[in-house]
């Protein structure tokens, strides 16, 4: 009987453990069809040349270098290295998630297709990546609404 129970409580510990993970999978790491580590070039292709190109110098990744693509007022592609490093979106624009996703959405939304945020830092709802930490969604919430959407590295 003892090894009855402790049978049964490892594995409720297991499932309550999984459940709190709200951990996304890599494929819905995309904005407007364009992901975490996709090359530059294939941005262009799909895209078109940007509106305006920024490069910013940080300590903050390894070339030094981030270089910002602006698609009109609403999306901005950080790419290093000519890799695709992190892609916002802060109007409703047509950009979305593979899931649907969207600014202007209601933030309740979030909850029911990704599950509870892995972090709630102030107004912004993080879900990791599997396997890969420090790598996901960030939504921006304004008055119940998605504000703004990030996707790649967490700041």
């Amino acid at each position: 009987m003892k090894k009855w129970t402790i049978v049964v409580s490892a594995t409720l510990l297991t499932l309550a453990a999984s459940a709190a993970l709200a951990s996304v999978p890599q494929e819905s790491l995309y904005l407007g069809g364009i992901g975490y580590g996709n090359d530059g070039s294939y941005v262009r292709q799909i895209y078109g040349a940007p509106t305006e190109i920024e490069r910013e110098y940080t300590s903050s990744v390894p070339s030094g270098s981030v270089v910002e693509y602006e698609y009109g007022d609403s999306v901005s592609i950080h790419l290093v290295d000519e890799i695709v490093y992190r892609v916002e979106s802060s109007a409703n624009n047509g950009w979305q998630t593979p899931e649907g996703i969207h600014v202007g959405m209601d933030a309740s939304v979030l909850q029911e297709t990704y599950g509870t945020p892995d972090v709630i830092h102030g107004d912004k709802f993080i879900y990791t990546a599997v396997g890969t930490p420090d790598v996901g969604m960030v939504f921006e919430i304004e008055k119940g609404k998605i504000d703004e959407i990030e996707i790649g590295k967490i700041k």
